[in-house]
């Protein structure tokens, strides 16, 4: 039991204090949330609705124009990262791995942890708190549901903890997804070539 906490504990350090290399994309994606969310809102209130639907493609745009990037560069150079930071010592290459594993089960929800902030933002702006209170306690109860499934039934440990957040995080922002439907002027597909992009160019640099 202790042996799963550390490695749960040691990934959750690895996403909260990211690689300096990250700083500036983590940046991009604060500056969405400082300035983007605040004049989303202020459209929002004065009921200029193409205004604000036109603030929020832009910030759904530049969410993914920085998370879809990282969470590849997650996938790719996790291992590397954790064994360089963590793999001395009593860390054995065991518990490398593992946190490997947990890391890539956090990143599976990073998109959605960046837009359901996005998504919220519009429903506060409406004066609507309980459409978004509503999903946050959904989310939480399927987050408990999973938990008890993998760790209890399937014995996944720290990584059935790390899935279980991030499939939670996609039902949140599943459900406010469509509860907004403003996603008219953007949707994933059109990330396709960033992604693809993205994976070549990770790949030629440490292939």
């Amino acid at each position: 039991l202790c042996g799963r906490w550390a490695t749960a504990k040691s990934a959750f350090l690895m996403i909260r204090r990211p690689p300096r290399s990250t700083r500036k994309e983590s940046s991009a994606a604060s500056d969405v949330y400082k300035r983007q969310v605040p004049l989303l809102s202020r459209a929002i209130k004065r009921k200029e609705e193409t205004k604000g639907r036109e603030i929020f493609a832009f910030g759904f745009r530049r969410l993914m124009t920085v998370m879809i990037p990282c969470t590849i560069g997650i996938f790719i150079l996790g291992f590397q990262a954790i064994d360089w930071v963590f793999g001395r010592g009593q860390f054995s290459l065991e518990a490398v791995q593992k946190t490997t594993y947990c890391l890539w089960a956090y990143a599976i929800g990073l998109i959605p942890a960046s837009l359901i902030i996005l998504h919220s933002s519009v429903f506060y702006a409406l004066g609507n708190f309980r459409t978004p209170t509503y999903y946050s306690i959904l989310s939480v109860g399927v987050n408990i549901l999973l938990n008890s499934l993998f760790i209890f039934v399937f014995h996944w440990g720290a990584l059935g903890t790390a899935l279980a957040t991030s499939f939670s995080t996609w039902v949140n922002y599943l459900f406010l997804k469509k509860a907004l439907n403003w996603n008219s002027f953007v949707s994933f597909s059109d990330f396709t070539h960033l992604f693809l992009g993205s994976l070549v160019g990770v790949c030629f640099a440490f292939g």
